[in-house]
């Protein structure tokens, strides 16, 4: 193959490429625009789900530490109305609560802030006798609710007793006239059963769960996190639970991750980029053939050389452009007729053949070669600008032919004459093609190629 065809044919890929990827990526933006929108539902969907069972979590832990705040309240009632209780009038009172609420642990009293009474005592006897006023993990938190004159939740906190625990308090206050404080009554709720029974420290489901405390200044707690840390990094939804002196965020991610693309239907997108892939193998196929063919209707389908009306084209759209330079040599093959009556036509149209190829490897890249008629040729010099250019191209030519075309066993000597015509200022491809063929008709006469002052 000519480094010329070479070169015109990857141009042809290469334009067949290009517009099968547009027509490619047209066809894409409205599968990627549906893919985004199916992408914002489902995350839609799939985040509405999952605030639901965020809301049900975080609705469970906010009623235990609400209904253990409501039995401390009810504890101080129960003391402003019964100042001096009995042992059993208290234990009573305390299994009632614990009875009435899965979520409490422990009841307990600290008159004038020393612990007096705890329920159950089994495993919470390290708590009886202890000073909430002086403990240095539980003052602040005491002070805050005496003070206040309000319930403060504290924790979560190691108790006496092992395991972390949740402490509602509610200070006591007595008298009608005068009040005067009493003591703190304390419920008490298992912040690790709080954490298993809701999914915080294991998977719940398709989800994973975490809590965390910020910064407490009362109870020393900075920013913990109990479950799956590492989803308040990506985006996880959150809900807040509300205590009375602070306040926790409860998060929930999924474990794969939000729905969006993943979630598309496989099966639609495989057909649709199947569909896709079909379609640019096509169009890439089709605008392959279609220059291909274009170039084949331009071409002489004996010589492969342009025809007469593509090169006639193509030197009048030269002659189009301003200050254009460039030149036409005529060819014309002598006695050629003589060979097709002699050998036949096969044979002539051989010669055409090697006549058209040897000429085509003694032209420049720019140069273009057409048959114009049955045995003439024309030749376009795109970038000469004198007579010397087309001298030099028409030596060329005239070497090209100095051995005989070898067709079977026969020896078939080319002779032949030219004429040319310089491009100078506007001129019509008529005047050229009789400046041309006046040149050529003086060269046949004279048997000898004279000089010709350009147009």
């Amino acid at each position: 193959m000519k480094v010329k065809d070479a070169v015109k044919l990857m141009k042809y890929k290469a334009l067949s490429l290009l517009l099968a990827t547009l027509l490619a990526v047209f066809l894409l933006l409205p599968v990627r625009s549906l893919r985004m929108e199916h992408k914002k539902h489902a995350e839609y969907t799939e985040k509405e789900l999952a605030r639901k069972e965020l809301i049900s979590v975080k609705d469970a832990i906010q009623l235990d530490l609400n209904t253990s705040l409501q039995y401390a309240e009810f504890l101080e009632l129960f003391i402003q109305n019964n100042q001096e209780p009995t042992q059993a009038e208290l234990v009573k009172v305390a299994q009632l609560l614990r009875n009435d609420h899965h979520a409490i642990d422990s009841v307990s009293l600290a008159k004038n802030g020393e612990v007096s009474f705890v329920y159950p005592l089994q495993g919470n006897e390290a708590a009886l006798g202890m000073d909430l006023l002086s403990d240095p993990t539980r003052r602040d938190a005491v002070m805050e609710a005496i003070e206040e004159r309000t319930a403060v939740a504290q924790g979560p906190v190691r108790s006496k007793a092992g395991g972390n625990k949740i402490f509602n308090r509610q200070p006591i206050y007595i008298g009608e006239e005068e009040e005067k404080f009493w003591g703190i009554a304390t419920v008490a709720l298992d912040f690790d059963d709080l954490l298993e029974r809701n999914g915080i420290e294991k998977q719940q489901g398709d989800y994973y769960l975490a809590l965390k405390i910020e910064e407490n200044a009362t109870d020393n707690v900075t920013n913990v996190i109990w479950g799956y840390p590492y989803i308040f990094d990506k985006d996880a939804l959150k809900e807040t639970i509300s205590l009375p002196n602070e306040s926790w965020t409860v998060a929930i991610y999924p474990r794969e991750g939000w729905a969006g693309i993943k979630t598309f239907f496989v099966r639609e997108m495989v057909f649709y980029y199947a569909l896709i892939l079909l379609i640019f193998i096509f169009m890439y196929k089709f605008s392959q053939s279609f220059f291909e063919k274009r170039e084949q209707a331009q071409m002489d389908l004996l010589t492969q050389t342009l025809n007469k009306q593509t090169f006639e084209n193509m030197v009048r759209n030269r002659l189009q452009i301003p200050f254009a330079k460039g030149a036409i040599i005529l060819i014309d093959l002598n006695e050629f007729k003589q060979v097709n009556d002699q050998h036949g036509h096969l044979v002539g149209d051989q010669i055409l053949k090697e006549v058209s190829a040897r000429i085509k490897n003694v032209l420049r890249p720019t140069d273009q070669i057409g048959r114009i008629g049955g045995d003439e040729f024309m030749l376009f010099l795109r970038n000469a600008d004198s007579a010397l250019d087309v001298k030099h191209i028409m030596k060329y030519v005239y070497d090209a032919f100095s051995t005989p075309i070898q067709l079977r066993d026969q020896e078939f000597n080319i002779d032949f004459e030219m004429g040319y015509a310089l491009i100078k200022k506007e001129r019509s491809f008529e005047e050229l093609f009789e400046k041309a063929d006046r040149h050529m008709y003086m060269s046949k006469r004279f048997n000898k190629v004279v000089d010709q002052k350009p147009i």
